[in-house]
């Protein structure tokens, strides 16, 4: 096997996996822009949600749930796995054999897992960033004598008409799981899966 088809046949498999990946990352997120399909979204991250509160957190099917990316942890370390020999390869025949070849695989290599880390934080991120918002119409709420679940339904029906956003579906499911439930449950369930550690603390 010659250095040329050596070269093609790595550049095809980096090519197939960015293309994958690209779908199920880019492509995905296209489709769901129309209207109903965002309400078909946000009734699958209910499901995904709860379905967070039974995985332990910061294990790696954890973050995979967390993240909306739907594959298995297996497949998940398989890509990164290909995407690391695919850089060492690539980058040893045709740039700089050594380690600077074996540094660009790690990279390679480490980038699908710092995707779901920032995924992680990002949804923290506007998770607090409708917290003082959403502490500021719940209290109105209880102060009539009114009951939680309704007061965290209508709160988040309020943030949900202002856009997506995590925390309108973390108030649905706590609301939903108050009233199937308890509310102490409820509320730990809240603290154990939710990414704002303000969040939790409230």
């Amino acid at each position: 096997m010659d250095l040329t088809t050596i070269i093609l046949l790595i550049t095809g498999i980096v090519i197939s996996v960015v293309m994958i990946t690209g779908w199920e990352l880019s492509g995905r997120w296209a489709y769901l822009t129309s209207r109903s399909a965002r309400r078909l979204q946000d009734a699958e991250s209910i499901e995904y949600l709860e379905g967070l509160s039974v995985i332990p957190k910061g294990t790696l099917k954890y973050r995979l749930v967390e993240a909306q990316v739907n594959i298995t942890p297996p497949q998940f370390v398989l890509l990164a796995l290909i995407l690391g020999f695919s850089g060492v390869l690539l980058s040893w025949v045709v740039f700089i054999p050594g380690l600077p070849s074996l540094a660009v695989g790690g990279v390679l290599a480490y980038l699908p897992f710092a995707y779901l880390q920032e995924k992680g934080r990002s949804r923290g991120r506007l998770i607090d960033e409708k917290l003082a918002i959403a502490l500021s119409r719940i209290a109105p709420g209880l102060q009539v004598n009114r009951g939680l679940d309704e007061v965290l339904e209508e709160v988040a029906r309020s943030l949900q008409a202002e856009g997506p956003n995590p925390l309108s579906l973390e108030l649905l499911l706590t609301a939903k799981d108050m009233r199937t439930r308890n509310v102490e449950g409820a509320l730990r369930d809240l603290a154990k899966r939710s990414p704002s550690l303000s969040l939790a603390n409230v």
